[in-house]
C-alpha cells in the first residue's frame, strides 16, 4: 500500500528534483523498505517494483540522503508499530526497542505469518467456559470453578472415548473437567507426557484471553487492559460508551454478581504442546514461565501483541538449550531465525555468543520486563 501510494504521488511530477529535500527523505524513506526486500530478492520481475527502484534512486542522488537519513524514523515501521493500545504514542528512534525491533525485515516477516496460520495470542485455545472474576480484588470466583468441574466431571462419558486405555479414563475424564480439549490431551499421553504434568501445566498456564466477546470485560484493567487491546474489544468498548453516553442500559453492572465476579473468557496451553515440552526434558515452572512471558518475546513486556507462540521456545529447547539459555536467546532484540540458531548450535556456539550479537548492537536499550503469572485459578495462588 505504501509502495502503490507513493508511487502514484511521485508520477505526478516530472522529476524528483522538483520536490523539497524534507519531502524527498520522507519519500525515500516510504520507498527504503521495499527497495530493501527488492535488492534482497534479485529474480523479481515486477514493474512496480522497477519503476520504484528508479524513483528511489533519483530522490537519493539528486536529493544527497544518507543511509543514516533513511534509517530514521519510517512510515513504514510506524504503519507496523501502530498495534492497539498506547503502543503507536511511543515516539520511535533508535533507542525505542519497538522501532529496533520492527526494522528487522525477518522480524517482521515472521509476526505477519504467525498471524495468518493464528499462530498469535489472539488465537490461544480458551477453556469452554468463563471464569468469574473481580477487578477490584484480582480473585476468580473459585466456588463458581468448582461448579464447573463437578458439572464436567458429571457430563464425561468414557463411551465417547474408546480410543483411550481404560484403566486410566479417570484422568481423561479430569481432563475434560478442568476445560482440555480430549483430542490434544490423548495426543500428549501418546508421546509419553504424564497426566500431572499435563494437569498442572495447564492449570497455571490460566490467563485472560486476548479476545473477550462481551464488551463489559472491557472495564476490567489490572495494569493491563486485555479486551480494548483488540479489534473487536475496541469496537465493543466504543459500543458500550455510546450506550452509556444515552443511559439506556447498563451492562458493565449488570452483569456482574453480588460479590463483583464478573464473567471473562480465558486462555489456556495447547495440551499437545504441553506433551511435547514434557519430552524436551521442561520442567513445568519453565514452560509457565515462558507461557506468562509471552514467549520471551523481547517486546513481550511492552504489549499483549507481542509474544511469540510457546512452540519456538520448545523448539529452543529441542536444540538442547537451556531454559536460561533460551531465555536469552529468544529475548534478544537482534532478530534470530530458528533455523540460524539451530544451526549456529550445531556448530557448537553457546547460547551466550548468540545472545551476545544482540547485546554488542542494542546493549544500552532497556527492555520492559517480562509479565508475570496474574493468578494461578485453581490453586488459589500457592
Amino acid at each position: 500500500m505504501v509502495l502503490m501510494t507513493t508511487l502514484r504521488q511521485m508520477s505526478k511530477m516530472e522529476k524528483t528534483s522538483a520536490i523539497s529535500r524534507d519531502d524527498a527523505i520522507g519519500k525515500a524513506r516510504e520507498l527504503y523498505g521495499a527497495m530493501k526486500f527488492y535488492h534482497s530478492n534479485p529474480t523479481i520481475n515486477d514493474e512496480e517494483f522497477d519503476n520504484a527502484a528508479d524513483i528511489f534512486d533519483q530522490l537519493v542522488t539528486e536529493h544527497n540522503i544518507s543511509l543514516e537519513e533513511l534509517e530514521g524514523e519510517s512510515k513504514v515501521i510506524k504503519d507496523l508499530a501502530e498495534v492497539p493500545g498506547n503502543v503507536s504514542d511511543i515516539a520511535l528512534d533508535d533507542n525505542n526497542p519497538i522501532s529496533v525491533f520492527l526494522s528487522q525485515p525477518e522480524a517482521v516477516k515472521e509476526r505477519e505469518v504467525e498471524r495468518a496460520n493464528r499462530l498469535d495470542r489472539n488465537h490461544d485455545d480458551a477453556l469452554p467456559f468463563k471464569i468469574g472474576f473481580n477487578p477490584s480484588t484480582g480473585k476468580i470466583d473459585e466456588q463458581e470453578l468448582i461448579k464447573h468441574f463437578e458439572q464436567r466431571m458429571s457430563e464425561f462419558s468414557p463411551s465417547d472415548h474408546r480410543d483411550f486405555d481404560p484403566e486410566k479414563m479417570h484422568e481423561l475424564q479430569e481432563a475434560y473437567a478442568l476445560g482440555m480439549d480430549t483430542k490434544k490431551y490423548k495426543a500428549a499421553r501418546g508421546i509419553g507426557a504424564p497426566h500431572d504434568y499435563l494437569k498442572k501445566v495447564f492449570i497455571d498456564s490460566i490467563r485472560p484471553h486476548t479476545i473477550q466477546d462481551d464488551e463489559y470485560a472491557g472495564e476490567i484493567s489490572g495494569g493491563e487492559n486485555w479486551f480494548s487491546e483488540t479489534p473487536v474489544g475496541a469496537a465493543a468498548r466504543d459500543f458500550k460508551w455510546f450506550d452509556d453516553l444515552s443511559n439506556t442500559n447498563e451492562k458493565g453492572t449488570e452483569v456482574a454478581t453480588s460479590s463483583g465476579f464478573i464473567p471473562f473468557r480465558m486462555s489456556v496451553i495447547n495440551p499437545f504442546l504441553a506433551g511435547k515440552a514434557y519430552r524436551e526434558g521442561v520442567k513445568p515452572e519453565e514452560l509457565i514461565e515462558a507461557w506468562h512471558g509471552n514467549g520471551f518475546h523481547p517486546l513481550g513486556g511492552v504489549h499483549a501483541e507481542f509474544t511469540y507462540p510457546i512452540a519456538k521456545y520448545i523448539g529452543a529447547r529441542g536444540m538442547g538449550l537451556s531454559h536460561e539459555d533460551s531465555k536469552a536467546v529468544l529475548r534478544s532484540l537482534q532478530y534470530f531465525p530458528m533455523q540460524d540458531i539451530h544451526a549456529l548450535v550445531k556448530e557448537g556456539h553457546t547460547a551466550k555468543e548468540i545472545a551476545g550479537a544482540s547485546n554488542a548492537r542494542f546493549g544500552d536499550i532497556e527492555l520492559p520486563a517480562a509479565p508475570e503469572a496474574p493468578f494461578k485459578a485453581f490453586t488459589g495462588g500457592q
